[in-house]
């Protein structure tokens, strides 16, 4: 269980990007889903925040806007149109 988890940490874990990548990164579960055990997670590329960002991710969150929230995640990775296309296309 994460405790003390910024939001941002939060938003960035559950946006679409992660859910794209942290397949490629783990065991899979033999059925199509992963586990989140801590050695994969670790290998995630967390980026860093501010706290105008950290505030932005957390109304998101309450307002269960998840679009926003990876539209802001793509902007955090300095994604191209090109991947960001790919991204959504999962």
């Amino acid at each position: 269980m994460m405790t003390n988890t910024p939001s941002a940490v939060l938003g960035v874990l559950n946006s679409k990007i992660i859910q794209w990548y942290f397949p490629k990164i783990a065991t899979d579960l033999g059925n199509g889903g992963v586990r989140y055990f801590k050695q994969f997670v670790e290998l995630l590329p967390i980026p860093k925040f501010n706290e105008k960002i950290e505030k932005q991710v957390e109304k998101l969150l309450q307002e269960k806007d998840y679009k926003s929230i990876d539209k802001l995640v793509y902007e955090l990775y300095r994604l191209e149109k090109e991947e960001i296309d790919f991204i959504k296309a999962i």
